[in-house]
């Protein structure tokens, strides 16, 4: 299905590098899963990881190596929440909501959001580890 960018209001590149079937060039993604690739990246990006850009990033990463308790759970959402909020201005934020995996050291996170030009909530579903 080839896709006319006049009808779209975000479009990013689709990371994964595809190619379109048409132009063979890579492909693009539109609106919500542009965003949600958004979303995702942000809260596994880290600090200083992006070139040029150090303000880009997540502290997330520095709670992993902490156990995974409700009150390292509340310091992830705040840490999701303040990123969000300040460095994705396509959304809405509605609600973080982090279920640690004690067992695990893991957290299951769910985002829900509203993309500023729609009324309609987005959910995206993450799992954050401690990778070693």
């Amino acid at each position: 299905m080839a896709h006319n960018t006049l009808t779209y209001t975000y479009s990013d590149l689709d990371l994964d590098f595809t190619k379109h079937a048409v132009s063979k060039d890579v492909a693009k993604m539109y609106d919500t899963e542009a965003i949600k690739r958004s979303v995702r990246h942000l809260v596994y990006t880290m600090h200083y990881e992006r070139p040029f850009h150090p303000e880009i990033g997540c502290m997330v990463h520095s709670l992993l190596f902490e156990n995974a308790t409700p009150l390292t759970a509340v310091a992830v959402q705040r840490t999701i929440e303040d990123t969000l909020n300040n460095l994705e201005p396509r959304i809405r934020l509605l609600d973080v909501m982090v279920i640690p995996q004690e067992d695990e050291n893991a957290y299951n996170i769910t985002i829900v959001f509203n993309i500023v030009t729609r009324n309609e909530p987005v959910e995206l579903s993450l799992m954050l580890k401690e990778v070693r």
